[in-house]
């Protein structure tokens, strides 16, 4: 459906079947119908895509609607497209907390590896101490 990276300017609604989100090759999120893919791009003029979005399901059918239209919508009918807005902010509110969880959970991991780290240099560096002093020392292994 689309690829991160790419220039968009229109969102899609999922009208059948399923899709799921890919962010750096890991699937985050299954879009079910209902659902809004692709409103960062309608929102934000000029903007790239932040996911890459897959198919998942055999049988997909989208309505599209770029910018071109949004506009058009907005002028016809303004309070549609305010809630259309309302709801997409509410998306980002929730895409943005996700966001916010994942990088939470993640910042937790790299505390705990660095954690892991400096004790793991810290022998590293008891142990060279160590065959440091026993080689100034003279100590022969073997014995």
């Amino acid at each position: 459906i689309m690829q991160a990276g790419e220039p968009g300017d229109e969102m899609f609604i999922l009208v059948n079947g399923q899709a799921v989100v890919k962010v750096n090759g890991s699937v985050v999120h299954k879009f079910e119908p209902g659902a809004v893919i692709g409103e960062v791009c309608l929102v934000q003029k000029n903007s790239k895509r932040t996911a890459t979005i897959i198919v998942a399901s055999a049988k997909l059918e989208t309505l599209v609607i770029n910018q071109a239209k949004f506009d058009e919508l907005r002028v016809a009918f303004p309070v549609l497209i305010q809630q259309v807005i309302w709801n997409i902010a509410k998306m980002l509110g929730d895409k943005l907390r996700f966001a916010n969880e994942e990088i939470g959970k993640r910042q937790s991991v790299i505390r705990a590896l660095r954690e892991d780290n400096r004790e793991s240099t810290r022998e590293l560096n008891q142990r060279s101490w160590l065959q440091r002093l026993a080689a100034t020392l003279s100590f022969d292994r073997s014995a």
